[in-house]
């Protein structure tokens, strides 16, 4: 097989290209390997040692102001941007191998030069850390953020999909968003067009963070495993040519070293350079605030005067990425837009029960559940979507869902809370019943957006003989803090408006000191019902709805101390002897490591039989 593999150095990186280039050499012997250079100037005393090692080398001169407009940064210089025009420069080429200077080639490539790259402009792997927040940054549509020190390039696409032109409009547009120049063009313009590879393609040691990543679910186990099966290794930080190098491959980069005709000259360059000042420099000891990376945690440090002062607790990937998140609602949140209700033809005749359900940022969870609901649900009833999404585009498409299979639309006109997600919820449900049950005055029903019917239900047996029904809330073990106290979930609630419409009812939750505004431990949206609604009912005379939370990936019950660690990755829930799934987590706030598509097939499995 032939294998392209092109790189991109200057004069101070040609040393380590040649080391990558032999190692490429030394472990594909049977393959054909073709090597590309990029260069735009390198002196001919660079050209000589490249053309040294023996092997087929193809020199690509490129015109640097072809790139001229492109942003740059002190780590980033105009090289980096060679790599978005290799297609156009290589006609006659289906597929290339794009690496770092800085890599090693440890195994076999034909497999992954083999990868089927129909429709895809490119292949690489997930970038180890930031990812999420990358992602939020540049506005993509796919979770996943790659590394740009390995790419495999499908050449043809690239070329009739104008890949250089594309990258190079979002870069002249969006150099205020841009943080990582070329790295984050592309993520951008490939965005859902892409393979993502496993870890052991660009394997990255980051010993100089110790060892942190952000990597979690079984990309994780792949990444723990890539270090023993890497084919390719990605020396990022200090690099192995230099003192201070802790990377893993350090030593194996230097056996590929003895193997090159420049051994004598980057030993030489070895003991002329210089430890690399890793710690605090001197101001920073004085007064700084920083992270410090630990396994898989990080800490934020204030130093102060000499004196290192740990500020917060030591945070998991998962945390990070909750507090961006959080982070990310807040300012969301103060976005106001407006997107016009669509009306059914339901919404005025004469039923018994509106099913109303409060929707948020996901459309296809929003179709699974009308979908569903028409299939399994009997009972005289009016469905209604009040959407309390905070990015427009997601209200306009869940809008658009609604009056493609003719279910009422309500965009929810209260102000978000930019607290938290459950806090907007509970201000959502108020707008709701302030505006639209009391005005209607059905018995009601809240729903999450990802509950769906999954059995035959006749929804008005769930009122006969009580006021309200649904799954019960406030866990046992904040009992002693608030004796007695329980609510319904929003998520699955039903009410008889006859038993509320004289209550000053509140489906927020419950500040149980009331102007201090301390919120009760454990008591989530829905339990400020509790004084004005619930606590009048004796709680043995009631029926609620069951619970089972269910693995879906091994398709058996959770034990509760189980349930936080699976919640986000393997989690479902149901309600009603099973005939009711909760998906948790329909929102995507965070990475589900495939569980939704998991779901998502499941749905599409029960709506075809």
């Amino acid at each position: 097989m032939k294998i392209n593999i092109a790189y991109a150095p200057d004069d101070k990186y040609v040393n380590q290209t040649i080391v990558s280039m032999v190692s490429a050499l030394k472990n594909n012997k049977s393959h054909e390997i073709e090597f590309i250079i990029m260069y735009s100037s390198l002196t001919d005393e660079s050209v000589k040692k490249l053309n040294a090692i023996g092997a087929n080398v193809r020199f690509l001169k490129m015109d640097e102001s072809m790139f001229s407009s492109l942003p740059l940064s002190h780590w980033v210089t105009i090289q980096a941007w060679f790599r978005i025009k290799l297609p156009d420069m290589c006609e006659d080429l289906d597929k290339i191998l794009y690496l770092d200077c800085d890599t090693l080639v440890l195994g076999d490539l034909g497999e992954l030069f083999n990868t089927n790259l129909e429709g895809k402009f490119l292949a690489g792997v997930k970038d180890i850390w930031g990812v999420n927040r990358y992602v939020e940054r540049l506005g993509m549509q796919s979770p996943i953020y790659l590394n740009s020190g390995m790419l495999l390039f499908n050449c043809d696409y690239c070329r009739r999909e104008k890949f250089f032109e594309k990258i190079v409009d979002f870069a002249n547009n969006n150099e205020k968003i841009i943080e990582f120049c070329d790295q984050d063009s592309i993520n951008k313009v490939v965005d859902e067009k892409k393979v993502v590879l496993s870890p052991k393609y660009n394997f990255m040691d980051t010993w100089w963070r110790n060892g942190y990543y952000e990597y979690s679910g079984e990309y994780e186990e792949e990444y723990l495993d890539a270090f023993k099966n890497a084919v390719i290794a990605h020396c990022t930080g200090p690099k192995p040519a230099f003192k201070g190098c802790g990377n893993v491959y350090k030593g194996i980069w230097w056996e590929y070293a003895k193997l090159t005709p420049i051994y004598d000259e980057l030993k030489k360059d070895y003991e002329n350079s210089k430890e690399p000042n890793l710690g605090p420099k001197l101001g920073e000891k004085l007064f700084s605030i920083k992270n410090e990376y630990a396994g898989r945690t990080k800490t934020k440090v204030l130093r102060l005067l000499g004196v290192k002062i740990k500020l917060g607790k030591p945070l998991t990937p998962e945390d990070i990425d909750r507090k961006y998140r959080k982070k990310e609602h807040r300012k969301l949140s103060k976005i106001k837009f407006d997107v016009p209700p669509f009306y059914a033809e339901d919404y005025n005749k004469n039923t018994n029960i509106d099913l109303i359900t409060i929707s948020f940022n996901n459309p296809r969870v929003i179709e699974y559940q009308i979908k569903l609901i028409r299939k399994f649900l009997n009972g005289n009833y009016t469905q209604i979507i009040c959407d309390n999404s905070n990015v427009k585009e997601k209200s306009e498409a869940i809008r658009n869902v609604c009056e493609k299979l003719g279910v009422t639309f309500i965009r929810i006109n209260a102000k978000q809370n930019p607290n938290g997600y459950s806090d907007s919820h509970g201000i959502a449900l108020n707008w709701v019943y302030q505006n639209i049950v009391k005005a209607r005055q059905n018995d009601f029903a809240f729903l999450d957006h990802d509950i769906m019917p999954v059995a035959p239900v006749n929804i008005e047996e769930y009122l006969h003989g009580q006021d309200f029904y649904g799954a019960q809330g406030c866990p046992h073990k904040y009992y002693i803090l608030n004796k007695g106290m329980w609510y319904l979930w929003p998520g699955f609630s039903f009410f008889r408006y006859s038993a509320v419409k004289n209550k000053k009812a509140n489906f927020g939750k419950w500040r149980r000191f009331g102007f201090l505004k301390v919120k009760v431990v454990g008591a989530d949206t829905g339990s400020a019902n509790w004084p004005v609604l619930y606590s009048k009912y004796n709680v043995q005379n009631l029926e609620f709805a069951d619970s089972l939370h269910w693995n879906i990936r091994q398709n058996s019950p959770v034990k509760d101390e189980d349930i936080r660690a699976l919640a986000q990755t393997d989690l479902i829930q149901y309600f009603d002897n099973k005939n009711w799934l909760h998906m948790i987590d329909g929102s995507e706030w965070q990475d589900s490591q495939g569980k939704t598509e998991i779901v998502y097939k499941l749905f599409d499995e029960i709506l075809n039989s």
